[in-house]
């Protein structure tokens, strides 16, 4: 597709599109990316784009001039489990926070899509506070609420073994 050509034309995958406040190839797949958290699977070819940059060098927390990352861009627009995780794998850093203060999680939880499930299990918590905030405006979204509640739990204690 297009992101093959232009690298192949010598583009930097870490472009700097000044005309979308210096968002990068990455974060402007995801942000203006067919990713719907109502269409599951998150169509093949951005998957495939997302890896294709990654590979090529993208920088996964490369962030426009407001902050925002691609992690941020593919929570907003609700790109599913696969799309996160890969983010995540390749080093996407899940606490992050734009200018507006608002993390990935944050920008996704509207919708309660199933790819925040990745936010959380990479280790995301909100403060209980914070999640008190988020709730009430959420109230209606029972997909949303339990995701908040979900990141705002202690994570799990781990057992550790006596030393030998």
């Amino acid at each position: 597709g297009y992101a093959r050509a232009f690298l192949d034309a010598g583009m930097s995958p870490n472009h700097k599109f000044v005309e979308t406040f210096s968002q990068m190839p990455l974060g402007s797949l995801l942000r203006w990316g067919p990713c719907d958290p109502n269409v599951r699977p998150t169509p093949e070819g951005v998957r495939e784009t997302v890896e294709l940059l990654l590979a090529s060098g993208s920088d996964v927390n490369g962030a426009d001039a407001h902050g925002i990352t691609p992690l941020m861009d593919a929570a907003s627009k609700g790109c599913d489990r696969v799309v996160m995780k890969t983010l995540i794998k390749a080093g996407a850093r899940v606490g992050d926070k734009g200018t507006n203060g608002l993390s990935a999680f944050e920008f996704g939880a509207w919708s309660g899509h199933d790819g925040l499930e990745e936010l959380i299990a990479a280790g995301y918590r909100i403060p209980a506070a914070r999640a008190k905030e988020l709730i009430e405006p959420y109230k209606d979204n029972p997909k949303a609420v339990a995701l908040v509640r979900k990141a705002s739990a202690p994570a799990a204690a781990v057992a550790k073994k006596p030393a030998r």
